[in-house]
């Protein structure tokens, strides 16, 4: 292995090639373009940047090479990387939070004339409902959701959350019935101008 000295400061920072006995364009050598394995990186990054920082040695043989300065090189965004690795790296499953479940099945009870005879008003005024196809607003609630596999039985358990939350309520010794709660809102009335 050949020993290595380092030249002094005022060689490598120097501006002028004259100046130090490494020229730049010398400078690259094993090192100038050489990146992380794991980056992926191009000469564009912010890699690329911290390579321009090497410090510049000289071997016995007279030869020019650069060494890595001390220390963690710099972190890249994975963002910007040009890895193909990282590009598709989140896979979109659901679709974006917006309607919540209790949501959705009041835009089905305010609009019925868009969805016919899948759910019904019991007591506009109390807020209790019926589901008339529960397999059906089911089947709705996983096409909107990108689930396919969507049942009512999926579908109910989901609604048992909003129990807590005092947003739905259940009708005891009632199949399919269910009754908004003090929590929940945009059904009532004064609140959408309809008619009873």
């Amino acid at each position: 292995m050949e020993s290595m000295t380092t030249l002094e400061d005022t060689d490598y920072l120097s501006d002028n090639p004259s100046d130090s006995e490494c020229s730049s364009s010398a400078n690259s050598g094993i090192f100038g373009s050489m990146s992380s394995p794991e980056s992926g990186s191009s000469e564009s990054d912010p890699e690329s940047s911290y390579a321009g920082s090497k410090v510049h040695i000289k071997t016995e043989d007279g030869e020019c090479r650069m060494k890595r300065p001390r220390g963690r090189p710099p972190k890249i965004n994975r963002e910007h990387s040009s890895s193909s690795i990282y590009n598709n790296a989140r896979k979109i499953k659901h679709a974006p939070r917006g309607t919540h479940l209790w949501e959705f099945i009041r835009d089905i009870l305010i609009h019925p004339e868009k969805n016919q005879g899948l759910m019904k008003w019991e007591d506009r005024r109390e807020g209790v409902f019926k589901f008339l196809k529960s397999e059906a607003v089911a089947q709705m609630w996983g096409q909107k959701k990108k689930n396919t596999s969507m049942t009512y039985e999926k579908l109910s358990r989901a609604m048992r959350y909003y129990y807590k939350r005092e947003i739905l309520e259940r009708v005891d010794g009632r199949r399919l019935v269910y009754k908004f709660g003090k929590n929940s809102s945009g059904w009532k009335v004064e609140e959408t101008g309809a008619s009873i």
